[in-house]
């Protein structure tokens, strides 16, 4: 990314997060008629000015000093739940607000890997991750289980690096070819007009400065101008629509793998997961509304594990 300079942010946005440049209501970065359903009012003229030009910066850095200094509360041991076990594999139940690996600083060590290992043993590792304020499946491996599931996420990994968007759009990774299959489970703000639908927004990082501390530090953003972006394409189905909440419940199935991908590419929708105030805005949401409710790992000789987790949420 790109270093950037520091600066204070008008009273006006303090309080609001980013929405990307591109959006369904006629590219218009801000809905005034989004915001007015779920009480929020639409900004002043500086405040859409700031959104449009440096709205990941100011998201990040407000998301920084909100969700990562010091407010790391872990939920009580276990904190997960075994769904599917094979001899050197196991798919777990990761509950909300637990890192999979641990973070920067001995206040960040807990984790689900410190948790399992101390459960099961030091040779289990974790073949992928979960954001920490996401739910769900994902995958512990041991011994000849832990290479052969990293190389299932790994085939799955360069098979998307050598692809353009097009094959990524036809029916090359999905079905009983494919590798490593997940799809997430999201409610979010307002009523998504499409049944289905795909996304296709190249995702990179932005450098931003927190100005309490003076660090920098990298944050997943939208757009072809952020750093390195790659491509990235997410499909969707929407599974019901709340009119009375003003919400959807929406199937979601991440082509790629990219950082942040679901939050960001459905808040460019103009629909924010309940609870991301990093790439929507504050709301009452006691955890993040992103669950990862399936997941099917090929693991060699021909077998399959696979697990299903229900959404703890509606």
């Amino acid at each position: 990314g790109t270093e950037i300079e520091r600066r204070s942010l008008h009273p006006s946005v303090q309080s609001l997060s980013y929405y990307p440049k591109t959006t369904s209501r006629n590219d218009n970065p801000y809905d005034p008629a989004l915001h007015t359903k779920t009480g929020h009012e639409p900004p002043h003229d500086e405040a859409i000015f700031v959104m449009r030009v440096c709205g990941p910066l100011f998201a990040a850095a407000l998301s920084r000093t909100s969700a990562f200094s010091g407010a790391y509360a872990p939920p009580p041991p276990p904190g997960y739940r075994v769904l599917a076990r094979m001899e050197n594999v196991i798919i777990l139940d990761k509950e909300a607000g637990l890192l999979t690996v641990p973070g920067r600083g001995k206040e960040l060590k807990d984790s689900l890997l410190v948790r399992v290992q101390r459960d099961w043993g030091e040779e289990w590792r974790n073949a992928h991750r979960l954001d920490r304020d996401t739910s769900g499946c994902i995958a512990f491996a041991r011994a000849e289980g832990l290479k052969t599931v990293s190389q299932a996420f790994m085939r799955k990994s360069e098979r998307v690096k050598s692809a353009d968007e097009s094959d990524l759009m036809s029916d090359l990774f999905s079905g009983p070819d494919e590798d490593v299959e997940k799809s997430y489970v999201a409610k979010v703000h307002g009523i998504l007009a499409d049944d289905r639908g795909s996304i296709s927004e190249p995702i990179g990082k932005v450098r931003v400065v927190d100005e309490s501390t003076g660090v920098s530090f990298n944050r997943w953003a939208l757009g072809s101008d952020t750093g390195s972006p790659r491509v990235a394409l997410t499909e969707f189905e929407v599974l019901s629509r709340n009119l009375e909440e003003d919400s959807t419940l929406v199937s979601c199935r991440p082509i790629t793998g990219r950082g942040h991908q679901l939050r960001l590419h459905l808040s460019s929708l103009g629909h924010p997961i309940f609870g991301d105030s990093l790439h929507g805005f504050e709301d009452s949401c006691a955890r993040l509304h992103l669950h990862a409710a399936n997941l099917s790992i090929k693991v060699g000789g021909g077998d399959v594990i696979s697990a299903h987790s229900e959404v703890p949420f509606s």
